[in-house]
């Protein structure tokens, strides 16, 4: 259980957005991925995504899709609203809750667990899952959580404004987007798609970056 001086969205976030990988996390995780590339899965409420490590160059133009199973060429995610988060890696699963802590909205609890497929006996299998620990825990505590603080410092700006999400940001929007009507707080109506029928697919940030485009085209 780690704990945090932010809000628990303000992590929630930091999970879900594709954008910051590359900048943010150069010590630790960055190499191992692609960047700003993303398959999203809607589902209502929820989502499933997946995006590809840097070794899926070894299977991309020898292999048919479906000749190998892609836990080792890709990393898969599913958010299950409000704030639940599963990370699945070849060796182990990444299982995310956060909450508000108890102290009030200025603070947050992340409760993090590891899920195995496999009872952990060898040393080598201990080996693995102490590396991949170490890893998450560095990213987070290291890199994403000090970005967060000072998200969070900064919000309390009374020049502050609202900000946009970005185009590849689908988790956050549909995050964001629940929490809302959890909450019941009014849905600005440019991120707002019928999630019914054939607008499952349909992009979330359609009507928000149409409006972009016109504002930069005026």
């Amino acid at each position: 259980v780690l704990e945090f001086p932010q809000n628990w969205k303000i992590m929630a976030d930091g999970l879900f957005d594709g954008y910051h990988v590359k900048f943010l996390h150069g010590a630790t995780i960055s190499a191992f991925v692609h960047h700003n590339i993303m398959s999203v899965n809607l589902m209502t409420d929820h989502s499933f995504h997946a995006t590809a490590r840097t070794r899926i160059s070894e299977i991309m133009d020898t292999e048919e899709p479906g000749d190998s199973p892609l836990n080792r060429y890709a990393i898969f995610s599913a958010y299950f609203a409000p704030n639940a988060n599963l990370v699945i890696h070849p060796h182990h699963v990444e299982f995310w809750t956060l909450y508000q802590h108890p102290d009030g909205p200025h603070k947050s609890r992340s409760h993090l667990r590891f899920i195995t497929p496999y009872k952990v006996e060898t040393e080598k299998q201990k080996d693995i899952l102490r590396k991949n620990y170490d890893i998450v825990v560095s990213a987070v505590v290291n890199e994403d959580v000090p970005c967060g603080n000072e998200v969070q410092a900064s919000s309390g700006w009374k020049y502050a404004k609202s900000l946009m999400l970005g185009r590849n940001e689908i988790v956050n929007q549909l995050f964001h987007r629940n929490y809302d009507r959890l909450m019941g707080d009014a849905v600005d109506p440019a991120f707002v798609v019928e999630m019914d029928g054939s607008d499952l697919n349909e992009p979330l940030w359609s009507a928000a970056q149409a409006s972009a485009e016109d504002a930069d085209a005026s």
